[in-house]
């Protein structure tokens, strides 16, 4: 049995959060992305997705940590119902103002992609029959039968290339470039592993989760370290050998000039995009695949890393930390609520009326902080109300 509570979601977002700055802090520098590399952040991101995306406490798996009271109080209050005569709390309406965040920032990104969509139809240009650009993606879909579902086109204002559409795809490179056909096979060939390896639908998963938890911060960090990881993963899919690696790489500087002579307003250099302190997701992918070792002496660390992150991921279902429930209005001195003083009564809206010592106290949407072994009555029963 799985149940949403706030203390599940709260573990969520402590798990998640402290996984992405683990993340920022550890791939800040290059050199610590390139020692420790795609698996350990690959692992991590799918574990970061993963928790938000299942925020539920695993009743069978979990045990209660309890906050100190004086944290436990902050909770309760916050909890508490307190507005529309007792039907809604804080955290009700957090999350009224979080589904409609969702939907606000869903609609946003539909209109971009509507927007987007109908810029391409308009100003893609199709290459003629016996352009280089042409040639060369036609040799490719003989190789790559599934690549004949993808269409080519050169597009005015693009400057690194790119394949867009879910179900039409279609790959649009720059239309003015100086690429030779051995660069510009292996530009269409990266393009076409992220059609073979669904990573437009993957891109668009990772979106929707952004899209949900649209009001955490660490969302943009997560976003660009999961297309650091596509972009690194597809570039040693297409380069696999040393050989394929310098050719590869010739098409990386090819694109690096592009965006250097297109850059008017920056006026970068171009070993600006490959220093070690850039922070360019295409700087990052030259260095992988030069600095890209198998036989690293790292592995062994790797692996005790990825172990550490997976039991943490595991620890977050198997221990929740809960706050005691403890109102201010009903500490009468040494007495707290038990079976034997206090009692509820389940109103229809789903809520439940709380009486201690046969008074009436106060309406609460949950009984999650209270004693188990307090009982719950389904119709009214004589009381002092007041």
């Amino acid at each position: 049995m799985i149940r949403f509570s706030f203390s599940s979601f709260n573990m969520s977002f402590i798990f998640a959060n402290v996984m992405i700055i683990f993340l920022y802090f550890l791939f800040r520098k290059q050199k610590r992305m390139i020692k420790f590399g795609l698996p350990v952040l690959g692992v991590t991101t799918c574990l970061i997705i993963l928790r938000m995306l299942l925020p539920f406490e695993i009743m069978f798996l979990s045990h209660n940590i309890y906050f100190p009271e004086i944290v436990s109080k902050v909770i309760s209050n916050f909890l508490k119902p307190r507005f529309l005569d007792g039907q809604l709390s804080y955290w009700s309406l957090i999350k009224i103002v979080w589904v409609g965040g969702i939907f606000v920032s869903a609609a946003r990104c539909a209109i971009n992609e509507i927007r987007l969509s109908k810029i391409i139809a308009a100003s893609r240009n199709a290459f003629p029959e016996n352009s280089p650009a042409n040639r060369v993606f036609r040799r490719l879909q003989e190789e790559i039968p599934k690549a004949r579902n993808i269409r080519l086109y050169g597009f005015p204002t693009l400057i690194n290339p790119m394949i867009y559409g879910l179900f039409k795809p279609c790959i649009l490179i720059p239309e003015e470039h100086d690429c030779n056909e051995l660069q510009l096979s292996y530009i269409l060939r990266h393009e076409i592993e992220h059609y073979l390896h669904f990573d437009i639908f993957l891109k668009l998963f990772i979106k929707s989760v952004c899209i949900i938890y649209w009001w955490n911060p660490f969302c943009k960090l997560l976003l660009e370290q999961a297309e650091t990881i596509i972009e690194v993963r597809v570039d040693r899919a297409v380069a696999k050998r040393p050989n394929e690696k310098m050719e590869y790489l010739s098409s990386l500087l090819a694109i690096a000039k592009l965006i250097v002579e297109t850059d008017d307003i920056n006026k970068k250099n171009i070993s600006d995009y490959f220093c070690n302190k850039s922070t360019s997701v295409l700087a990052i992918r030259f260095n992988m695949l030069i600095n890209d070792n198998p036989d690293s002496p790292y592995n062994r660390f790797k692996c005790i890393i990825i172990t550490i992150l997976i039991s943490l991921f595991v620890l977050s279902y198997t221990y929740i930390f809960e706050s005691r429930y403890i109102s201010p209005q009903y500490e009468f001195d040494s007495y707290k609520p038990d079976e034997n003083n206090s009692y509820f009564i389940k109103v229809e809206n789903g809520t439940y009326r709380f009486y201690f010592d046969g008074e009436y106290r106060e309406t609460v949407d949950s009984l999650e902080y209270f004693d188990n072994s307090i009982p719950v009555y389904e119709k009214e029963v004589k009381t002092n109300e007041n």
